[in-house]
């Protein structure tokens, strides 16, 4: 997924899927919450009306090459 999640900035999940329309819905999803099991991003949730979800890349993720 690189160029999709932004190292400094959070992504929404729209966001990240209009990136990689290749990616099936329901596979983007497994990936992204393989990635916050394995501490690679954080899922944040954004208060405001509608409240939100952004996906930040994490400490270890923005180390790792790619």
């Amino acid at each position: 997924m690189p160029g999709a999640l932004s190292r400094h900035e959070g992504r929404r999940y729209a966001d990240i899927q209009r990136d990689l329309p290749q990616i099936p819905p329901v596979t983007l999803t497994r990936l992204l919450r393989e990635l916050e099991e394995q501490d690679v991003v954080v899922r944040v949730h954004v208060a405001g009306s509608p409240s939100r979800v952004e996906f930040i890349v994490s400490g270890p993720g923005r180390s790792a090459p790619g």
